[in-house]
């Protein structure tokens, strides 16, 4: 068994979701010094994949109070972007209404059994209207319609660390060229792994397998390969090299040294995403 992307099977995936909770909960024990923030940011990762995904289930309209949550959801989780949920109040809320109803309805007009490519459309004609919002780019944009459908993957940065281990190093760009190659790269892993996995599923693995050092000792039987776990492996030395990146957020995090950074979760560059039509932008608040 192995953990590669182009080999993981259903079994390991469900191995990786069901510690996904302890290992989330020892990455935010490091990053996060306030226990009531630590709480708050577990909480947030409840809402996120369960109760959120439920509320959303018949396709109603997000409010700015839910997208705002999101966000900050977003950037607690993964790479620290503090201005976000600052950009994202600047939003009239009865557009983010608007503009969340619509994205909705464009989901729902997907086939029940799309192909890839008839999904992809679709989820890129969403993309256009939710990003239509300000502090919204692909990445942002991405992680909102896969709380409305289960079958679009969320532009983490584990889950392209995982994916992508040969681009592990490099800067993201977050524009919607790479968003599609994670798309079909997620297509291509969901389709092989099985009927029953779905993208939070990939979403939930990557992480776990990109923190692999938090991953509890009597867990790691089923990432051994060869006998050897993923500690041994390349799949390490992509995590050291986003580890290396990280620039947490000091209100969240404890501690400042580059020991303590490479213990935390990994973030992919720091060039900001772009919007999908005005490319890669250079300043520090640009929309993710």
């Amino acid at each position: 068994m192995t953990s590669a992307p182009d080999e993981i099977d259903e079994q390991l995936l469900k191995h990786c979701i069901q510690i996904y909770t302890e290992v989330i909960t020892k990455a935010y024990e490091q990053r996060i010094k306030d226990v009531k923030k630590r709480a708050g940011a577990m909480e947030r990762d409840t809402w996120r994949y369960e109760q959120l995904p439920k509320d959303l289930a018949g396709k109603r309209p997000l409010s700015i109070t839910e997208l705002e949550r999101l966000v900050q959801w977003k950037i607690t989780h993964g790479p620290s972007r503090p201005f976000l949920p600052a950009m994202i109040r600047k939003n009239d809320g009865k557009a983010v209404l608007e503009a969340t109803e619509a994205t909705a309805k464009s989901l729902a007009s997907m086939p029940s059994n799309p192909t890839m490519s008839q999904a992809l459309d679709v989820t890129l004609s969403a993309m256009n209207t939710i990003s239509k919002l300000s502090g919204v780019g692909p990445a942002t944009a991405s992680l909102v319609l896969a709380v409305y459908s289960p079958r679009i993957p969320f532009f983490q940065d584990e889950l392209w660390a995982w994916l992508f281990p040969e681009k592990a190093g490099g800067k993201l760009k977050y524009d919607r060229k790479e968003y599609e190659m994670l798309f079909r790269k997620c297509w291509e892993v969901r389709e092989r792994a099985g009927k029953g996995v779905d993208m939070v599923a990939l979403e939930k693995a990557s992480f776990v397998l990109q923190h692999i050092d938090l991953v509890p000792e009597n867990h790691l039987g089923p990432l051994t390969r060869e006998g050897k776990t993923e500690k041994d492996t390349g799949l390490k030395n992509a995590s050291k090299q986003l580890d290396e990146k990280i620039q947490p957020d000091k209100s969240h995090v404890t501690g400042s040294s580059k020991a303590h950074n490479k213990r935390t979760a990994p973030k992919v560059g720091a060039a900001q995403e772009s919007t999908p039509d005005e490319g890669t932008r250079r300043s520090k608040r640009s929309k993710k």
